[in-house]
C-alpha cells in the first residue's frame, strides 16, 4: 500500500509541474536526445566514468547540443560519494535566432551524493553540484551578418537533483523493469556564490529495462522549464534514450 501511494504522490508531483507553469511560453518543437553513461569500478572507493549526450531539435532535424563529461569518483560507503569532472558543451543556434551560430563552454564541477533507500524497491538519491564555467561570448556585426567571438565569460552555477528509482517487474535473476524519476533544479550563481536566480527546472520520468548487472536502456520524457527573464518562460518537451554501461574490470 505504501508503495501505491507513493507512485502516485510522484504522478501529482509530474501533473503540478506542468499545471503550475500554464502561463508559460510553449515550444511545439519536440527535442531528442540521446544520453550514454559509461563507468568503470576499480575498487569499493574508486570509479571513473563518462557521459555523451547528443541533443537534437524538432525531432533530430537541428543540432542542438554536443556534450562530453568526464569524471572520477571516490565512494567513502554505500551512501555517500564526492566527485570531480570536467564538461565540454557546444550549442547550436535554432535557425532563425538572434544567438551566435554555435558556441562553446567548458566547465569544471565538484558534487557530493547522498543515498538511501525507503525500502527494499525503492532508491532515492540526492545531488549537490556546483559548476565553475567559462562560456564563449559573441558580436553580431549588423553590417556584415558576421558573428565575431569576443571573450570568455566566467560564470557559477549551483545544481540539485532528487533521484528516486524503484524495480517494477523482475524477469530474471539480473533483469528487471525499473521506473526513473528526478527532478533537478538549475540556480545561476554570482562570482561570490550569491543567489542570482533560478535558471532551469528538469522533470523526468523515464522507464527502464536492466538486461545484466553491465547494460541498461531507458526511454524517458523530460520537462524542460527555462527562465529567459523575470516574466518570459520557455517549456520544451525532450524525449530521451539512454543506455548505461559498466565496464567489467577484473578486481585485483
Amino acid at each position: 500500500m505504501k508503495n501505491y501511494a507513493f507512485y502516485l504522490s510522484i504522478l501529482f508531483l509530474f501533473c503540478f509541474s506542468f499545471s503550475s507553469k500554464v502561463q508559460a511560453q510553449e515550444t511545439d518543437e519536440v527535442n531528442n536526445w540521446f544520453f550514454l553513461h559509461t563507468t568503470a569500478k576499480f575498487n569499493d572507493h574508486w570509479k571513473v566514468g563518462n557521459e555523451l549526450h547528443i541533443r537534437r531539435d524538432d525531432w533530430v532535424q537541428n543540432w542542438r547540443n554536443l556534450l562530453v563529461r568526464p569524471y572520477v569518483t571516490y565512494s567513502v560507503n554505500p551512501h555517500f560519494s564526492a566527485t570531480i569532472g570536467y564538461s565540454y558543451i557546444g550549442s547550436w543556434a535554432l535557425p532563425g535566432s538572434e544567438k551566435a551560430p554555435h558556441s562553446n563552454e567548458h566547465n569544471i564541477w565538484e558534487q557530493v551524493s547522498f543515498h538511501h533507500k525507503l525500502n527494499k524497491a525503492i532508491k532515492v538519491a540526492h545531488r549537490y553540484r556546483f559548476e565553475h564555467r567559462f562560456v564563449d561570448q559573441w558580436e553580431h556585426n549588423l553590417l556584415t551578418d558576421e558573428w565575431n567571438k569576443t571573450d570568455n565569460t566566467f560564470r557559477n552555477r549551483f545544481r540539485y537533483r532528487m533521484t528516486i528509482k524503484s524495480n517494477l517487474a523482475k524477469t530474471g535473476e539480473n533483469q528487471a523493469l525499473f521506473l526513473h524519476v528526478f527532478d533537478e533544479i538549475w540556480v545561476n550563481q554570482a562570482d561570490n556564490f550569491r543567489f542570482q536566480g533560478l535558471a532551469r527546472n528538469w522533470l523526468y520520468l523515464g522507464l527502464g529495462y536492466k538486461f545484466n548487472p553491465e547494460l541498461a536502456v531507458e526511454l524517458a520524457y523530460m520537462h524542460q522549464h527555462d527562465n529567459k527573464t523575470i516574466s518570459d518562460y520557455l517549456n520544451t518537451p525532450i524525449m530521451q534514450l539512454s543506455i548505461g554501461y559498466k565496464l567489467p574490470i577484473k578486481k585485483s
